[in-house]
This record gives C-alpha cells, sequence and structure tokens, in this order.
C-alpha cells in the first residue's frame, strides 16, 4: 500500500532558515518553487553552485507544511545537495485522504526527479528521502512497502526508488493515545538493498525512541541492513530545529540535536563513497 509516496522563498530568492546572518560563511543556497502544476507547492532548495549535487526528498509531519522542514532543508543544501520539499495531505483518517496522501507525494518525487537537472541535481548518485515524523512513517513504509500498481494514481507511472531512507522522530506503532499498524506485518515488503537510517530523540515525549528501536528489530529480522542513531537530549521538534515556545512553534537557529541530524543525513547521503 502506499507504495509511492514518496521552503521558503520567492522563486530565485534566498533561503531564510533564521541563520541568514551567517551566510558569509557558509555556501549560498537558492529556493524556488517549482514550476509544475503536478505539484503546486513543491519547493527547491540547492547550492549556488553549479553542482552537480545529489538529490534529497524531505517530508514535514502531521498537520504540518514543507516550511516546517526549511531549516533543516537549508543545513543540508549547504552541505551540498539539491532538497526538494512538498507539502502534502495528512488527514490520513480516510481510504480517500490515504489515497490524497499518496498522490501528492507520489507527483511530488516523479516532478522532483523530473527538475532536479535544473537546480543542478545528479540523479546519477543514490537518491535520498528524508522523513520527519509522520513524514518518517511515509518514508519508510513508500520505499519498502509493499508495490502498486505504477499504472493507477493521479501521476502513473514508475520511477527508480529512492535508494536511502533517514527516518527522523517517527512514530511507527502509536501516535497521540492510537495504534499505528503499518509496520506490524513486514511481509511482502521490497528493497532490502535501501540504506536505511533510522534516529530518535532521547527526550521524545511525542515519537519515543523506543519506537525506532522496535521498528529496527522488525526490519533488520526482515533482512534489511539498518543504522539506527539517539539524539541526546533531543525533543520531538530538535531535529529539525523547531520547538514548541509560549504556545508557538518555533525556529530554534542553534539546536545541536538539529546540526547532528544533518550530520547523519549528509553521511547517509555520501555513504556509498559519491557524496
Amino acid at each position: 500500500m502506499l507504495a509511492a509516496l514518496l521552503l521558503v522563498a520567492a522563486c530565485g530568492g534566498g533561503a531564510d532558515d533564521g541563520t541568514n546572518g551567517r551566510a558569509g560563511r557558509e555556501p549560498a543556497v537558492t529556493a524556488h518553487v517549482v514550476p509544475d502544476p503536478t505539484a503546486p507547492d513543491l519547493r527547491v532548495l540547492a547550492p549556488a553552485g553549479a553542482g552537480p549535487w545529489p538529490v534529497v526528498v524531505a517530508l514535514h509531519g502531521y498537520e504540518g507544511t514543507g516550511q516546517d522542514m526549511v531549516a533543516l532543508a537549508t543545513r543540508v543544501a549547504r552541505t551540498g545537495a539539491v532538497v526538494f520539499v512538498p507539502t502534502y495531505h495528512t488527514d490520513l483518517g480516510s481510504a480517500e485522504g490515504l489515497t490524497r496522501t499518496g498522490d501528492d507525494l507520489s507527483c511530488a518525487y516523479q516532478v522532483a526527479r523530473r527538475h532536479a537537472h535544473e537546480y543542478g541535481g545528479d540523479l546519477d548518485r543514490p537518491v535520498t528521502v528524508v522523513g520527519w515524523s509522520l513524514g518518517a512513517d511515509l518514508a519508510v513504509l513508500g520505499v519498502l512497502g509493499p508495490r502498486d500498481d505504477p499504472g493507477t494514481g493521479r501521476c502513473p507511472g514508475r520511477v527508480p526508488d529512492p535508494e536511502v531512507v533517514v527516518a527522523l522522530s517517527g512514530c511507527y506503532y502509536r501516535f497521540d493515545g492510537r495504534p499505528v499498524t503499518w509496520f506490524d506485518d513486514l511481509s511482502g515488503w521490497t528493497g532490502k538493498d535501501t540504506e536505511v537510517h533510522l534516529v530518535a530523540g532521547d527526550r521524545d515525549p511525542t515519537c519515543p525512541a523506543s519506537q525506532t528501536e522496535r521498528l529496527a528489530r522488525s526490519l533488520r529480522a526482515g533482512g534489511y541492513d539498518v543504522a539506527v542513531s539517539h539524539l541526546a537530549s533531543a525533543n520531538h521538534g530538535a531535529p529539525i530545529f523547531h520547538d514548541e515556545r509560549d504556545g508557538e512553534w518555533q525556529v530554534i537557529t542553534q539546536d545541536p540535536a538539529g546540526e547532528r541530524a544533518v550530520e547523519i543525513i549528509r553521511d547517509a547521503i555520501g555513504s556509498d563513497g559519491t557524496g
């Protein structure tokens, strides 16, 4: 199911992730909205240089938007990667909602691949999908889960799957007091050659690290090679440089857990020796 599942600026502007004051000491990053009606809210953050650069697709969490991933995506782009950030439907309470989510992400992924070269992206390198919270669930499920008919959906057609998955702070078995059942049975799952990196915060009350450890055990038992990383003292939003303060969801520009998440992603992108 959902096999195909799989930032903030005007076109051509600079990426504003709350760290522009450091721009003189780091590679410049440009931000664009991809001009393709198939995925109308797909943004891309890319190094200002010509490349070639590896390609990353970053997925936000429940009831979020691509805006939530800007701080993380900008930092990953500064390390030398083209990062596409879609906004997708997250109400999964019905079959229609699941279908819309799958279509949103499938279309965004296809559009990202189609336009990657325009921003210096190199599809000959492994493509990485990064997901946070619900996005982590969908990244794992979409890349490794059972295959759907590629001739169906809003964007039919088969394209190569991502070769690397980095899942940050996923709620794989329970969320908001309700069970999550997508990962209970891994029979029929695919992509055993995919590099899987699971990341959890040690102080995450929303998606506790125990859920990440449980998924890692299940995937390893199913024949997957899984790396697990723990972010010390990290709450749920820390891996994407966010926290809820004074009742508001805010960007936290200086966050060691977020910086460590960037390092993990960068290492995963280059783990085949070509990054």
